[in-house]
């Protein structure tokens, strides 16, 4: 039973976790560390060719550095493995939190590099999304922490005017969709995406994909219009 850093609960098999003491933890935060900067990819036995996979590893994992060799980081996992990731993968962790800059430019950048990633409820890697877990990935990978659902993103940053058409919009901002309140019954939201500028937006929906939401467009959704409840401007 573990908790995740947005505060959920759940549950890992024990070959997934390896437990390190507080003296351990003190001494790997002080190495130098890189991370992960491709959608997908893999750690691999040797920095050669036709190389044996020691295991995969996807955007914004970390590791520690034990040396660079070549075209190649040496690296450690945290069970102990090593292995080699080339380098124009990766970037060193402290470089890149210094050049992280989330800029709506950058969030759209990053939100495209997930198209086409399969839907799974729970999803938060490059491996498997659901809605929350795509806008809080991207988002992260910017350097900013989303909350876990879609009904808890809703309550964050500034609701924009969505008059005149959205008008007011600008890329980045989250666009949320869900089940309208009545006089019996509470708003809630059940989905999430990120406004892309022209009336479209890119989702987690079966798949990562791009739709609009005025009638005249081809990828039209009209489900989502009809669901459309509001949206939060994030960025400042």
């Amino acid at each position: 039973l573990v908790q995740t850093p947005d505060g959920y609960y759940g549950w890992i098999h024990k070959f997934a976790m390896v437990l390190k003491t507080s003296k351990e933890i003190a001494v790997w935060k002080k190495t130098e560390k890189l991370v992960f900067t491709e959608i997908y990819g893999h750690i691999f036995e040797k920095p050669i060719a036709n190389r044996q996979i020691v295991a995969d590893i996807v955007i914004g994992g970390i590791l520690e550095i034990i040396e660079q060799d070549g075209e190649f980081y040496h690296v450690a996992l945290a069970d102990g493995r090593k292995g080699f990731v080339e380098t124009d993968k990766a970037q060193k962790y402290e470089n890149w939190l210094s050049e992280i800059n989330a800029t709506p430019e950058n969030i759209i950048r990053t939100a495209k590099q997930f198209l086409g990633v399969p839907y799974m409820w729970g999803g938060t890697s490059a491996k498997f999304l659901d809605c929350s877990g795509f806008t809080q990935t991207t988002y992260k990978l910017n350097g900013i922490q989303l909350q876990r659902d879609a009904s808890q993103q809703i309550n964050m940053g500034i609701e924009i005017d969505t008059a005149n058409h959205f008008s007011q919009l600008q890329a980045g901002d989250l666009l949320f969709f869900g089940r309208k309140a009545t006089e019996t019954t509470k708003e809630k939201a059940t989905h999430v995406g990120i406004y892309l500028g022209d009336t479209e937006f890119i989702h987690e929906a079966g798949l990562v994909k791009i739709n609009s939401l005025d009638p005249t467009r081809g990828n039209f959704n009209e489900s989502r219009l009809k669901s459309f409840l509001r949206v939060k401007r994030i960025l400042e």
